[in-house]
């Protein structure tokens, strides 16, 4: 009498459902990881943008007669400029121009988030002839 039974045992398909659910569940939580390192990533790269964005328009004049000493300006979760007072407010850029020297201005911007953590902070140095008002 031959035994020539052709398939796979119950044992060997649970051990291979199990052996693929745990390669599944490593993917998935691969994507999960890349997806949040994605958001982060974004929100890094548009408070940098931000905050060049704001110094440079501080750079661009050619006296800070003009200009506040200090600014304060809000951003939805989609960066768009919202109001102080908004619900959407999700960060803060905060522009400060100190004087160093005679004509010489220190130019900060700072981006944080709504709960205080800060995502970048940038700082330069300019001589202008002009002085703060």
């Amino acid at each position: 009498m031959s035994n020539d039974n052709k398939g796979f045992t119950l044992v060997e398909v649970i051990i291979a459902i199990f052996a693929f659910s745990i390669i599944c569940g490593t993917v998935l939580q691969l994507f999960i990881l890349s997806g949040n390192m994605e958001e982060k990533t974004y929100n890094l790269e548009m408070a940098n943008i931000k905050a060049v964005n704001a110094i440079e328009l501080c750079k661009l004049a050619d006296s800070y007669d003009d200009i506040e000493a200090e600014q304060t300006m809000f951003f939805n979760k989609e960066w768009g400029q919202t109001e102080k007072d908004s619900e959407s407010a999700a960060f803060i850029l905060s522009l400060s121009i100190k004087q160093i020297d005679d004509g010489l201005y220190d130019i900060e911007a700072k981006v944080t988030s709504v709960k205080g953590n800060e995502l970048i902070s940038l700082r330069t140095s300019k001589y202008y002839l002009g002085g703060l008002s």
